[in-house]
């Protein structure tokens, strides 16, 4: 009776969180005396609660170690990522450092190339202008009906240098040689602003030498044959916004004599000088190259050739005649 009594006991006990009132209420009701109950309802007690909390012991070391392991499994694969994304951007470090540096090399060479070339074509502008001012000189300070008479006073030739015709326009071609070798490091803007600047001055300064020869100072618009000169007005519509080309065209034909219609090819080459410089600051110091529309450059593209090829044709007309 008693074992059974205590394997009732046991079960209980499993199966209740109170043992020790199970225990006492069991041991009673089968007759044992109260405080043998109570003694024995607290040494069982006193042993599955101990039973217990060691499992609930070993249950939560297990816990502990499982967590522990994961823990350390997670922390050595975060240390391998970590390693290998450090390798990684190290690697991209020193590639973007070789790339920078590269960069910085080439355009430490070819900033330099663009001063030298800036430098250069400046220098030829300056010779271009030097040389053909001299033809031009007479426009500075006469007004358009004074063109006329000019060159028959005697009182004026001293101040004039004769050149022949094909030699001024040879000696202007000179101011070119070479710059084709500079073109990879000029703007498009800075090439055609040179070479407008280079039609202007060799066809009027030519049309100047030869109104010489007859005795005729002839309006830098026209041509010697009175018409108007399209091969110097479309070179100068390349490059002259149609507001400044239109002032100049005004003032050269304005009836009566003021101070704009005095001395205009020489604004047009101060507003030619202007260009160029500006258009050498915009490349030297990185600022945008590309004003123009496609459309724009090549319109003004077409009217420069017109104007190379009408130039070409009277040089060679004058040759022969």
């Amino acid at each position: 009776m008693g074992i059974v009594a205590l394997t009732i006991l046991a079960a209980a006990a499993k199966a209740q969180p109170d043992f020790g009132s199970i225990i006492r209420s069991i041991v009673i009701s089968i007759g044992v005396p109260a405080a043998i109950a109570a003694g024995v309802a607290r040494i069982v007690a006193d042993r599955m609660a101990a039973k217990t909390n060691a499992r609930y012991a070993r249950d939560l070391e297990q816990v502990k170690n499982e967590y522990n392991r994961e823990n350390e499994q997670l922390k050595n694969q975060y240390n391998v990522e970590i390693e290998r994304m450090r390798a990684d951007i190290g690697d991209r470090r020193d590639a973007l450092n070789s790339a920078l540096n590269a960069v910085s090399s080439g355009y430490g060479a070819a900033q330099q190339r663009i001063i030298e070339a800036t430098d250069t074509l400046w220098s030829r502008v300056l010779d271009m202008r030097r040389f053909a001012s001299s033809s031009l000189f007479f426009y500075s300070y006469l007004s358009p009906d004074e063109y006329q008479s000019i060159f028959t006073n005697p009182k004026a030739k001293p101040f004039f240098v004769a050149i022949p015709p094909d030699i001024f326009t040879e000696r202007m071609s000179s101011f070119q040689d070479g710059l084709e070798n500079l073109r990879p490091f000029l703007s498009d803007d800075l090439w055609l602003f040179f070479t407008v600047y280079y039609i202007f001055l060799t066809r009027v300064g030519r049309k100047v030498q030869q109104g010489y020869a007859k005795g005729q100072l002839y309006s830098w618009n026209l041509g010697v044959d009175g018409k108007i000169d399209e091969g110097t007005i479309n070179a100068l519509r390349a490059a002259l916004t149609k507001e400044e080309l239109d002032v100049f065209l005004k003032e050269t034909t304005a009836k009566r004599v003021t101070i704009e219609n005095i001395g205009v090819p020489q604004r047009i080459m101060s507003t030619m000088d202007q260009k160029i410089l500006a258009e050498i600051d915009k490349l030297i110091f990185g600022r945008t190259l590309i004003t123009k529309s496609f459309q724009e450059r090549e319109l003004a593209q077409k009217l420069l050739q017109a104007s190379l090829v009408e130039n070409a044709s009277l040089s060679v007309t004058t040759a022969v005649s």
